[in-house]
């Protein structure tokens, strides 16, 4: 008994809210990348606990010269998540910031100004601050920015969450192992099973 993995190649929600951000940043903004978008998704599963899921979105382009496809971004969920649509939602995220970062003089000009980005030359994120005269916007913003700030905690402190959540797994682990019983919550070192089809939730 212990963890398994399984590899899924998954297709997101057309109107899943950060993939269609990020759809719409890379046609109107990189319309020279002709990207296309590829999520896979690794499946976690135990037979006493709920799966855990992590995706990577991989942003691909057309190399003129050589007529094939090359890979243009990675973007990884930042946390193992319980659901797959969120897992993949994450790395949407990751994307769309990266690349209003990386072309931020033209998607400036669009309805999404005061998204988070991300600033390459400082590598980090930022949202641009609303004029005062606009106490409606800069409430707005300010509000984004705190929300923004407390995700990315929770997450960090979920992550510390799950290291511990492992370090208590291998102990409970080893002492099954010095009373000659199984242990529980090893990785199973199978053969990743590949799918392509939606998984049930």
């Amino acid at each position: 008994m212990g963890w398994t993995t399984e590899l899924w190649f998954l297709e997101a929600d057309p109107k899943a809210f950060f993939h269609e951000n990020l759809v719409l940043t890379l046609k109107h903004h990189y319309p020279d990348l002709q990207a296309t978008l590829e999520y896979f998704c690794t499946e976690y599963k135990h037979p006493l606990r709920r799966s855990l899921w992590d995706a990577e979105l991989v942003v691909k382009t057309l190399d003129a010269t050589k007529g094939i496809q090359k890979v243009e971004s990675k973007h990884i969920s930042r946390i193992s998540r319980d659901i797959v649509k969120e897992s993949m939602a994450d790395a949407a995220y990751q994307a769309l910031i990266f690349y209003r970062g990386r072309r931020f003089e033209e998607v400036q000009y669009n309805a999404t100004y005061h998204y988070p980005r991300f600033v390459p030359e400082k590598m980090t994120w930022a949202i641009e601050v609303a004029d005062a005269s606009q106490p409606k916007l800069k409430a707005q913003v300010e509000l984004t920015y705190e929300l923004t700030v407390k995700v990315i905690e929770l997450e960090n402190e979920l992550r510390r969450e799950r290291k511990l959540l492992e370090q208590d797994q291998r102990e409970a682990d080893d002492l099954r192992a010095e009373l000659g019983r199984p242990k529980l919550h090893k990785r199973l070192r199978l053969e990743p099973i590949l799918k392509d089809a939606a998984p049930e939730e």
